[in-house]
């Protein structure tokens, strides 16, 4: 039982399995060459003792990681999946992290700066014992995830995301599922203890929990920085308890409008906080998603959720904008469909559309 690969060199990897691997630093693999493309892979029942139970990425590396799967893996410090240590970061598109376990990080643990992070991939079932249930970022990098699903993801912070203490870092969390993540302690959904810019827009959560803290949806604070941190067009549907705490945010500013609440929202006594134009709607009768028992988060048609969105999202004091046309990780739903289907844009990570419907044809 020994490490299943390891290299220092450019390298591609195209459907391999890497299983059952076992060393100090990436149990199935460790990478630290110039670059990798790792294409339609599985890295499965692996398990490191320091760092990446199934891969480790040193610095220096530029990965590209596709359509791979990373399944059951075990570490007992940072990334029970992956670990990545030192830039560039990876871009991971189209892969499934799920059953992996950590200390810290259970999904992935960055020690990163990358403007790529995760696109359109799923993590269920992870744990840290930590924090992190499906993504840690430690020291000064970024954390990044786009059109992913986190669902039922445990810790004792962040059950599907968290933070460290101590660091100024970024998280960028755009058109994401956060269902059914559970953290023993805080932030059932997203706990951010130190932030440095967090815009938190089109994410739906649904039924995060924290259980021995308050904060069952997403909590943020932080000294911030001097501009303004947008928090637009989400939904925070099915918490009992917090939804959305930036009540210990300052030193800059923190905008929440245009979002769907159940649950309840602190922001605390600080000349920091911003809510102008507060267009925010406080626990409607029933948002209407599908199904959400069985997990289908997307909207019916009469749901106050459709056309209620903003397709323009100010910074609160230096007049910046960002719009869904201006930044192209806005611009697709976490179905990766086109985010304006009707007049406006919806609020949460999916955006309505027509059903195509079925045709009965007789044939002559």
């Amino acid at each position: 039982t020994v490490q299943v690969f390891n290299t220092g060199s450019a390298i591609e990897l195209d459907r391999i399995t890497f299983a059952n691997g076992l060393a100090d630093e990436g149990g199935g693999l460790r990478i630290a060459g110039p670059s990798l493309l790792m294409v339609d892979c599985m890295v499965t029942d692996c398990e490191a003792t320091d760092s990446g139970g199934g891969v480790y990425l040193a610095g220096g590396v530029s990965p590209l990681i596709t359509g791979s799967s990373f399944v059951n893996n075990v570490c007992l410090n940072y990334g029970g999946g992956i670990d990545v240590d030192g830039n560039p970061g990876p871009e991971i598109r189209d892969s499934l992290f799920s059953g992996n376990t950590a200390g810290i990080g259970g999904g992935i643990a960055y020690e990163v700066t990358s403007p790529y992070g995760c696109i359109n991939c799923t993590f269920v079932g992870n744990t840290a014992t930590d924090r992190g249930g499906a993504m840690f970022q430690r020291g000064n990098g970024t954390q990044a995830a786009f059109q992913c699903v986190f669902d039922s993801n445990t810790a004792v912070y962040g059950g599907a995301c968290a933070g460290e203490d101590g660091n100024d870092y970024i998280t960028r969390f755009y058109n994401n599922v956060f269902m059914n993540n559970v953290a023993s302690e805080d932030g059932g959904a997203l706990y951010v203890p130190r932030t440095y810019y967090s815009p938190f827009i089109f994410n739906t959560l649904y039924g995060n929990v924290a259980g021995n803290g308050d904060h069952d949806g997403v909590y943020i604070t932080g000294r911030g920085y001097g501009g303004c941190q947008p928090v637009s067009n989400n939904i925070f549907a099915n918490h009992d308890r917090l939804a959305l705490d930036i009540s210990g945010h300052g030193g800059g500013a923190v905008r929440f409008d245009t979002n769907i609440f159940e649950g309840r929202v602190e922001g605390g006594a600080n000349d920091f906080l911003v809510t102008e134009p507060a267009s925010n709607l406080m626990t409607p009768a029933d948002v209407k998603f599908v199904d959400p028992a069985n997990g289908d988060l997307h909207l019916q048609s009469d749901s106050p959720a459709v056309d209620a969105g903003i397709e323009v999202i100010s910074d609160c004091w230096f007049g910046d904008t960002t719009t869904i046309d201006s930044d192209e990780r806005l611009g697709f739903d976490a179905d990766m469909n086109p985010r304006k289907s009707g007049s406006d844009v919806d609020l949460g990570a999916y955006e309505y559309s027509e059903p195509s419907g079925v045709h009965d044809w007789t044939i002559f």
